[in-house]
């Protein structure tokens, strides 16, 4: 057990789990913003925007979303969420629609 949950992947009972799954599951007993540097690896880091788009705003027509993920390793900042591309504003709780700066 790690965190309170069995890790998951690939083994047998002669097989040990791979680096990725067991870095993964101590590293989701972090808070966000406390993570420590290796737990900002892009192995290990889920991409949220990859499921239901982080539940941000989206436009399929043309292909773009408010739902962001940045790793900058170098300054040990790690953001993530909602953002609406530039010139449009968001409206409602992890802005659920980006509109116009004109409605």
């Amino acid at each position: 057990m790690i965190n309170n949950k069995q890790p998951r992947g690939e083994r047998s009972k002669d097989v040990l789990l791979e680096r990725s799954v067991v870095l993964k599951d101590l590293c989701s007993g972090f808070s966000e913003t406390t993570e420590p540097h290796i737990c900002l690896n892009k192995d290990i880091e889920t991409n949220e925007c990859l499921q239901n788009n982080g539940g941000c705003w989206e436009d399929k027509t043309i292909n773009i979303t408010a739902c962001r993920v940045f790793v900058a390793a170098v300054q040990y900042d790690h953001s993530k969420g909602c953002k609406c591309p530039p010139g449009l504003k968001g409206v409602g709780l992890k802005y659920t629609v980006c509109e116009s700066h004109d409605s």
